[in-house]
């Protein structure tokens, strides 16, 4: 078998490459035929149109009697009218009198041409025959070479005889006659030619050639004939055969013949190995499926193959009446992590997530990544919910063991969602959707957590979707406005800057407070063009104010800090708004510039070029040490609020309150104390040289135009006095 597949593939692969030459070499000859057919043309149309000047002369020497004394006149004309003439010559009996133009041929006058022993047989042939003639080519002795049409004038004697007067003659350089072709230019283009007389014995003459000795190689030549005045020319052509033609046949061949081979060898290997085809088809079945059924990053079950697991364990449940448990998890601030550190932590994060819960749940329990952070845990054969609860709990001691990225360590919480079999479902979407709305149950409670499904969730789902959609409008119906808070210089007891808080102005629900929808709108990215809302209104309306001591102060989220347009969009509101950027302060959380330090520094340093101050803000939560916290080009420490609620009473607190305005000062650092609410706690940071303050004790948030009402904004304010 193989041998027959070896000499049919061999045969028939002979029978292409040959077909495809002669195809090849057909297709040569017919643009040579072409070639040749319209060159041959030219030259035959060229001599025909020169040499029909020969008989305007001599018709009009007959109409004359012999006499032209306007020749050189006409001779121009003539020239000008047909062209392709080197000049035009008369030879009363045979003797050159006259030649136009004569510049470069006076040797010519006075040349006998009856008597010449080389040019007199032609000569005599036209005055005997009384027909033009074309002799040459041949060397002119006033030097060149040509050929020459030499026409025969009998004028008519007072007797009405005819009387052999001489010769019209018209000379035309070969060199000028080839011009007229595209014959030295078909060289270039791989063509050679040879152009010969044939004289009235039969002898051939080479009149021109683009390359003798290479054309005597060529293996097909196609002639064409030119007629000329007693005798012919030929027009031979062919076409040189690239160097790499015989190679490309050889190596065709070459191609064929191995071809041949490895079919007869795969023939072979067909027959005699089915084992390892088999194998071939298993591994790559395999791969497949690994495919088809399993997350290519985490190697875990992907949505459909869980999907599945989760219809036969439904199934099995129904006939052996048990429980069983869905969790499903999600990681939080997966997307904050992801955005300022890189995909590539953020999938080392995940995969790192996979082998923890692999490597410390149950064997029998079915794990998978159903998309993005989002993970899925099937427990079968409970007891109870406790079991459940405990499973819960363990998983979330595991994620969160600190993990290093980028030399840096983070601690992962989930959000879990719990629902049961068969009580809270016995399908799997349902089982699905009410563990998703356990999930987002937990979220909202502050996640790291988790929770059971009940009904309830339905509703609030429900309500949570509907805000979605009606915040996703609020920003078109221009829903959203800005409150503001004073904060006090304690050294002069003026109003210096306010802080910017954003209101929902809910066309049904009235005044919405931002703790009920910040989140969702951090959730669904609708916080990127609400924060450039915020920003652009609290430059503009602190320029309408024209009050030049005063600040506004506005917050990032950590979704705005990492958006790559940040820099962008501050300019843009200063621009828009004309706002000095001295009179703009951004206020970032301790715990988000943390995260990356060092995107932080690059950041910060970015928005200080511009002139903004920079506040860190809820300072005392984040961690941060002396070392990180020099580096950081900031303005402004906030004192988180909860340090203040009790600095009067928890001597912790009011340690540590006392140690950050000490160290703010040191580097250099304004400090703004928050959530100041009391007499006592103003007198202890004033006591401790504490900057600015800022709480109810001073202003509750209130509009612009309540702030202004109470000259709550350019004068010393009464301290407890609320808008």
């Amino acid at each position: 078998m193989p041998v027959l597949v070896f000499a049919a593939s061999l045969v028939l692969g002979i029978f292409v490459v040959d077909n495809s030459r002669n195809a090849w070499e057909k297709e040569q000859s017919l643009l040579v035929s072409d070639n040749i057919s319209v060159q041959a043309a030219n030259i035959e149309r060229h001599l025909s149109r020169s040499l029909s000047s020969t008989y305007i002369l001599k018709s009009l020497l007959e109409l004359n009697r012999g006499k032209l004394p306007d020749f050189e006149r006409h001779a121009q004309s003539i020239i000008d009218t047909l062209g392709g003439i080197t000049n035009l010559q008369l030879a009363p009996n045979g003797i050159i009198e006259r030649i136009y133009p004569l510049e470069g041929h006076e040797r010519a006058l006075g040349h006998d041409l009856l008597r010449d022993d080389q040019r007199s047989a032609e000569a005599n042939l036209a005055a005997k025959t009384g027909d033009l003639i074309l002799a040459g080519p041949f060397k002119l002795i006033q030097g060149g070479i040509a050929v020459i049409g030499r026409n025969p004038v009998y004028v008519q004697t007072n007797t009405n005889e005819k009387q052999f007067w001489g010769f019209a003659s018209a000379l035309i350089y070969l060199d000028e006659l080839l011009e007229a072709t595209e014959l030295n230019e078909l060289k270039d283009k791989g063509y050679l030619y040879q152009l010969t007389r044939i004289s009235p014995d039969g002898s051939e003459q080479v009149i021109s050639s683009n390359d003798p000795d290479a054309f005597n190689q060529l293996h097909s030549v196609i002639t064409r004939t030119i007629t000329v005045p007693n005798g012919k020319w030929q027009l031979h052509m062919g076409r040189i055969s690239s160097p790499g033609s015989a190679i490309t046949y050889y190596l065709k061949l070459f191609i064929v013949l191995l071809t041949s081979t490895l079919l007869a060898y795969l023939g072979y290997s067909l027959l005699k190995q089915p084992i390892i085809l088999q194998k071939m088809v298993d591994q790559k079945t395999a791969e497949l499926e690994q495919l088809a059924f399993y997350d290519p990053l985490t190697s875990l079950c992907n949505r459909r193959l869980f999907t599945d697991l989760l219809n036969q364990a439904l199934s099995q449940l129904r006939r052996n009446d048990s429980t069983l448990a869905l969790l499903y998890l999600d990681l939080d601030q997966f997307k904050r992590i992801n955005d300022s550190m890189g995909h590539e932590a953020g999938d080392q994060l995940l995969k790192e997530t996979a082998h923890r819960l692999k490597s410390n749940l149950r064997q029998s329990d079915v794990i998978a990544r159903i998309g993005g952070d989002e993970f899925c845990v099937l427990i079968s054969q409970i007891k109870n919910a406790e079991d459940v609860g405990r499973a819960a709990k363990k998983i979330q001691k595991i994620l969160r063991f600190p993990l290093e990225i980028h030399n840096q360590k983070i601690i992962v919480t989930p959000s879990i969602g719990i629902a049961l079999a068969p009580s809270d479902g016995t399908e799997s979407s349902v089982l699905m959707r009410n563990a998703d709305m356990a999930m987002y149950s937990a979220k909202n409670r502050g996640r790291n957590n988790y929770q059971f499904y009940n009904p309830k969730m339905n509703k609030k789902v429900m309500g949570s979707l509907t805000l979605e959609s009606e915040l996703g409008k609020a920003l078109i119906n221009n829903e959203f406005v800005l409150h503001y808070q004073t904060q006090m210089s304690l050294g002069s007891n003026k109003t210096v800057a306010m802080e910017a808080l954003i209101r929902w102005q809910h066309p049904d629900r009235g005044l919405v407070f931002p703790d009920s929808f910040i989140q969702l709108a951090e959730d669904t990215s609708l916080i990127i063009p609400i924060g450039k809302w915020v920003l652009c209104t609290a430059c503009t309306q602190l320029k309408a104010l024209n009050i030049p001591h005063l600040k506004v102060a506005v917050n990032l989220s950590a979704i705005q800090f990492n958006d790559p347009d940040l820099i962008k969009t501050v300019k843009h509101a200063l621009e828009i708004s004309g706002l000095d950027p001295s009179k703009l302060e951004l206020e970032i959380t301790e715990s988000l510039l943390m995260d990356n330090i060092a995107h932080a520094i690059e950041t910060l340093s970015e928005l200080k070029a511009l002139g903004i101050t920079i506040a860190i803000d809820d300072f005392g939560t984040g961690y941060s040490s002396l070392a990180q916290l020099k580096n950081l080009p900031a303005d402004i420490l906030k004192i988180d609020r909860e340090f203040i609620k009790d600095v009067t009473t928890v001597m912790e607190n009011a340690e540590i309150t006392e140690v950050i305005i000490s160290m703010g000062h040191k580097l250099g650092m304004k400090v703004v104390a928050e959530g100041v609410e009391t007499e006592e706690q103003l007198a202890f940071l004033v006591d401790k040289g504490c900057d600015i303050a800022q709480g109810y004790l001073f202003c509750r948030p209130e509009s612009l135009e309540m702030l202004q009402r109470n000259n709550l904004l350019d004068i010393t304010p009464s301290y407890g006095k609320s808008a």
